[in-house]
């Protein structure tokens, strides 16, 4: 079974330290978004390994980039192995064409 719960934030953490699609985190960077917040920390982790989340935080904290983050992880776009596969294929091969934990 794949260990999903949130690790402590901490501050040095960026979003290449989550195994994020190389090309989300530079476009992050380039906005100035490198570091994530605490919700994003926490959340991360368990989105990108394909688990439903809930985050419940305050207004500017952070919670649309904890979940589209991972949401754009797992986008394939034309050109990219898997996207002319059926979702059923796609779905079965994990993101971007990689295997399942």
């Amino acid at each position: 079974m794949t260990d999903t719960h949130a690790s402590v934030h901490t501050p040095d953490q960026t979003f290449g330290d989550f195994n994020v699609n190389p090309a989300i985190v530079e476009a992050l960077a380039s906005a100035g978004i490198v570091a994530p917040f605490p919700i994003q920390a926490m959340t991360l982790p368990v989105a990108l390994s394909g688990h439903d989340i809930i985050g419940q935080a305050k207004t500017g904290t952070g919670k649309t980039l904890g979940f589209g983050v991972p949401l754009l992880h797992r986008t394939v776009s034309p050109g990219e192995d898997g996207f002319d596969e059926p979702r059923r294929a796609r779905k079965a091969a994990g993101p971007r064409g990689r295997p399942h934990a």
